[in-house]
């Protein structure tokens, strides 16, 4: 159940694995304070310059097919231009937004107690499994939550350190996956399978990945914090 929008004014969400913030803007605009938290330094030159200096919509001109010579039907279709953002980050926010970033490893960022029990949800967009160890994340977005805080996620099981020599990975399937946020101390409320998601694709091309994802929401119980106290 999403809050009425005055109730939603001090409630925190955290987007771990950002990106270019657009979830974070998303959030936002729509009345909740948001944090995003994002590792790779090129997301978060891109998207300052987004957020920050973007005065026109469909102002960025890229071209993200120019190094594909594979599957295209024209010949214009791989030095086609993609125009970007559809929007004006820092003048379509509402004024008064608890808008935020915070750059570095998810774990590490958040790993002083101040944040312990301080968000009341993390929104999850293809992150979790960019994690070594599962476990960890769980465990760590687990004590983020506030009593009743929930994890809403979607994504794949894409494991992005499984096969790659010297690196650590815990790799499960979503069977296993319930059981580790149960273990861990969630109450699953939600779960969606089969919801099919396109990631960087080129609706033209002869080619193009389709996942298969999960959309799920956990809850972190009310009652954890009278055992913790």
């Amino acid at each position: 159940m999403v809050p009425e929008r005055e109730q939603r004014k001090g409630m925190r969400v955290l987007v771990p694995g950002c990106g270019l913030s657009r979830l974070v803007y998303e959030v936002c605009c729509r009345g909740f304070g948001c944090q995003g938290n994002e590792f790779s330094l090129h997301m978060l030159l891109t998207s300052y310059v987004i957020l920050n200096e973007v005065e026109q919509p469909f102002s960025i001109e890229c071209f993200p097919y120019v190094t594909s010579s594979c599957n295209h039907r024209e010949i214009d279709d791989q030095f086609r231009a993609v125009r970007i953002p559809n929007t004006i980050p820092n003048l379509t926010m509402p004024p008064d937004s608890d808008f935020s970033m915070s750059a570095g490893d998810f774990e590490e960022s958040f790993r002083e107690e101040h944040h312990s029990a301080a968000w009341d949800a993390v929104l999850c967009s293809f992150f979790l499994d960019t994690a070594h160890n599962i476990f960890d994340y769980l465990r760590t977005i687990y004590r983020l939550l506030k009593p009743g805080g929930r994890l809403i996620s979607l994504g794949p099981l894409l494991w992005h350190y499984a096969d790659m020599p010297g690196e650590m990975s815990i790799e499960l399937s979503w069977e296993e996956l319930q059981q580790a946020l149960e273990g861990v101390g969630f109450q699953i409320l939600v779960e969606e399978t089969d919801r099919e998601c396109k990631y960087t694709s080129d609706d033209r091309s002869m080619q193009y990945t389709v996942f298969r994802c999960v959309l799920f929401v956990a809850q972190k119980p009310f009652e954890q914090f009278e055992h913790e106290h």
